[in-house]
């Protein structure tokens, strides 16, 4: 409940592993990020960037999927225009 109150998103798998299982989370993750309006914690966001290489050997119906899931998301332009929903750096 905090966290919800805290309007932040916080992964259940440990950081050390939640990508190497599936890379597509990264892309989850900024997703409900930017249609919710929370914020992912940095060490997440700092994880994410460092291991985008992960995406490339995922498969492009895995991916495509994911892009069509967001195209018709009702926040589509949410999580396409808001940058600020993921920001590496701050």
């Amino acid at each position: 409940m905090k966290d919800i109150r805290d309007r932040l998103i916080k992964p259940v798998i440990a950081l050390p592993v939640i990508f190497m299982d599936d890379p597509v989370r990264m892309i989850r993750a900024v997703k409900y990020a930017a249609s919710t309006g929370f914020t992912l914690p940095l060490a997440l966001r700092w994880k994410i960037k460092r291991q985008s290489f992960l995406l490339a050997p995922v498969s492009p119906s895995r991916l495509t999927e994911e892009i069509m899931k967001i195209i018709h998301a009702a926040a589509a332009s949410e999580i396409v225009e808001k940058p600020e929903a993921f920001r590496p750096y701050a």
